[in-house]
């Protein structure tokens, strides 16, 4: 029973950051197109940004796999 709902918390988790990461990516996308068309020069500035984000949410990502497969339970 404790399996099961850890398993149920660990997928309501792992959906919201799921669900967050492609909010955000969308939002930078909105953003560069704005960027692109108000600033045309500033759309480097804005991609630059918006790869760090993505970056930093795919490390997260990875370092909450890495952890849900290597959690020990005593």
């Amino acid at each position: 029973m404790l399996h099961l709902l850890v398993g149920i918390v660990v997928a309501f988790l792992a959906w919201k950051l799921i669900k967050f990461t492609f909010k955000s990516l969308i939002w930078f996308i909105l953003a560069g197109i704005i960027a692109f068309l108000v600033f045309p020069k500033a759309l480097v500035f804005v991609g630059g940004i918006g790869f760090l984000v993505i970056g930093f949410l795919v490390t997260l990502i990875v370092l909450v796999v890495g952890g849900l497969i290597f959690y020990e339970s005593d």
